[in-house]
């Protein structure tokens, strides 16, 4: 199943050293950790003799933890949850995702003792298309949407955009592939202010199975955390991530 590479909220296993500029927490800046644990997995080929020509239904989950790392005991900050459903037609190197996604996020029990925080009991369950484009080998281009069906906060309002480029071959070397890529995401409660996320890195392994990712993020704009969707952020993200 495809996924976007530079969206930090697509299935991913792996972990990322996280540097806080600019803090949505009451924790501040800093350092934090993220741990990654999620998969896409096709489940049901509905069409098609190859890849370039099918129709896959599939599904997709994963879990986003977030920890403090400047303390031994690495309180947990907030954790989100992702799964989705998504139908997948491939047309070549071009592909076409409907997807219904559910979005979940929880803080932690020792960020609520620490700054006796209430919850943000953030959820969204919504129904998403994005228009996936190779323009020339190596590089692409992706826009999309979603439009919420059930919300919390009660009140919130249900539209997002979503657009970004993918630069898949930069460069190659003997040990891996150079790639690099930005995603920008813009909610509809938020007056559509743009979330920004800049990736670079190198894919370690390109001919095996399991290959290896180390990136760097850049990400600026609302928090990609759901427990602090209204505060904005700023984070540089260093990780190391396997894709299965």
């Amino acid at each position: 199943m495809p996924v976007i590479r530079a969206n930090p909220r697509e299935p991913s296993a792996g972990a990322k050293l996280v540097g806080v500029l600019n803090a949505a927490s009451q924790y501040g800046t800093g350092i934090e950790g993220e741990a990654l644990i999620g998969h896409s997995i096709p489940f049901v080929l509905l069409s098609g003799d190859s890849r370039e020509r099918a129709i896959v239904l599939g599904v997709q989950g994963a879990v986003f933890g977030r920890f403090l790392m400047e303390t031994v005991e690495r309180e947990l900050i907030s954790t989100d949850w992702m799964f989705a459903i998504p139908l997948v037609v491939w047309r070549g190197r071009n592909w076409y995702r409907f997807r219904y996604r559910h979005l979940s996020s929880h803080l932690g029990d020792e960020y609520l003792e620490d700054f006796d925080a209430e919850r943000l009991d953030f959820t969204r369950d919504a129904f998403e298309i994005t228009v996936y484009r190779s323009l020339t080998p190596g590089f692409s281009a992706y826009a999309g949407g979603d439009f919420a069906v059930n919300v919390d906060p009660i009140g919130s309002k249900r539209f997002r955009v979503l657009g970004g480029i993918e630069l898949t071959d930069v460069a190659s070397t003997g040990a891996g592939r150079f790639f690099g890529g930005v995603d920008v995401n813009m909610y509809q409660d938020d007056d559509w202010k743009p979330r920004v996320n800049v990736q670079a890195g190198v894919l370690l392994l390109p001919e095996q199975e399991r290959r290896l990712r180390f990136v760097m993020d850049m990400a600026f704009g609302r928090s990609i955390q759901g427990e602090f969707h209204p505060e904005a952020e700023t984070v540089i993200m260093l990780g190391l991530l396997i894709e299965l």
